[in-house]
């Protein structure tokens, strides 16, 4: 996998309603669950929410592989590519956990070749802030920076 830098400092582009989507269901989350993201043409134009898996913990997200993989194969067979996964944080906490820096990794290394970078939205609670990380790995060694992002 290569690590693009000039992708992972570039301006993402979100369809209006994929946002908009994303702020009303996301206020009837609890803290903690989250879903995918998909991207036609280098903009995210869909998004998905998890389903709970068997295992859930007040204070980390664990995705329900089995169900998301169902939704990535559907959407590749559209021509959508998984673009990243996105979970809620509570008490406003925007900074990625050192145990979602390792499931990034984790996620990046079984990645096929030719997929550059992933984005892992972080979506706060109560507040409701939104802060986007874009992601990469070189070498077994992870790059994340913010990524900033508009609506089109």
């Amino acid at each position: 996998m290569v690590c693009n830098l000039q992708l992972v400092n570039m301006k993402l582009l979100i369809k209006k309603d994929i946002l908009n989507s994303l702020n009303k269901q996301i206020s009837n989350c609890p803290p903690e669950s989250g879903g995918i993201l998909g991207s036609r043409n280098g903009i995210i134009t869909e998004i998905a929410f998890d389903k709970p898996s068997n295992y859930r913990h007040p204070c980390a997200y664990y995705p329900n592989v089995e169900y998301l993989n169902s939704i990535i194969q559907k959407w590749s067979e559209q021509e959508i590519e998984f673009a990243g996964i996105f979970h809620t944080h509570f008490a406003d906490v925007t900074t990625l956990s050192t145990g979602d820096k390792k499931y990034i990794k984790e996620i990046l290394l079984a990645m096929p070749d030719g997929t550059d970078s992933l984005l892992f939205p972080v979506y706060t609670l109560p507040s409701r802030t939104l802060m986007i990380y874009r992601a990469c790995i070189k070498d077994n060694e992870i790059k994340i920076n913010p990524a900033n992002f508009e609506t089109v």
